[in-house]
């Protein structure tokens, strides 16, 4: 896809989602620890769904979609909120930039020439669910540093992360330990 994209005279891919790294960094941060198990939990427990193609098929329709997303806001409305409405936002925004930056390019470069002025063109490809939410944003303002901002870590989540390292280091250290004394027996 790239290489075809890339082929094309002035055609130019541009990425424009948020870095997952702060949206996973942002939905993780927005839950509590309950919610952190719940949700863990609910994926954990989900991973052996098998997905058919007509199960594919039938979430292309938007009322299907919609209804699935509305699923997930009832159940996490946090995380609906940072991986559907905040990136529609992020997608917005990073759509306005680059047909203000391109079309100021080419009003620059066509003042120069006798040709007749042609719009600029930009193809974006979204997912099916984020369209909605772009369409709404797209006459409004969107300030995307709160969007990039990546919360502090919460004491419970530092705490939790240092026991669970404890124990892992712990007990692989005993382990050790253990095969060695076993290991050092039977060469007595």
């Amino acid at each position: 896809m790239r290489f075809f994209v890339n082929s094309l005279l002035l055609c130019r891919l541009v990425l424009g989602d948020r870095p997952i790294h702060v949206t996973l960094q942002r939905a993780l941060g927005s839950l509590n620890f309950w919610q952190k198990i719940k949700f863990f939990w609910h994926v954990a427990m989900s991973h052996n769904a098998s997905i058919t193609p007509e199960e594919v098929e039938k979430c292309k329709q938007r009322d299907l979609l919609e209804q699935l997303l509305a699923e997930m806001a009832g159940d996490f409305p946090k995380l609906s909120k940072i991986f559907v409405d905040e990136r529609d936002a992020y997608m917005t925004h990073a759509l306005h930039s680059l047909l203000l930056k391109n079309t100021i390019e080419k009003r620059l470069s066509w003042e120069r020439t006798d040709v007749d002025w042609q719009p600029l063109r930009v193809v974006a490809v979204v997912g099916i669910g984020h369209t909605p939410g772009i369409a709404a944003n797209w006459n409004n303002p969107v300030d995307i540093a709160p969007l990039l901002h990546v919360p502090p870590t919460s004491t419970s989540t530092k705490v939790i992360r240092f026991t669970c390292r404890a124990v892992f280091w712990g007990a692989l250290g005993f382990l050790l330990y253990r095969g060695g004394v076993r290991v050092a027996r039977r060469f007595r």
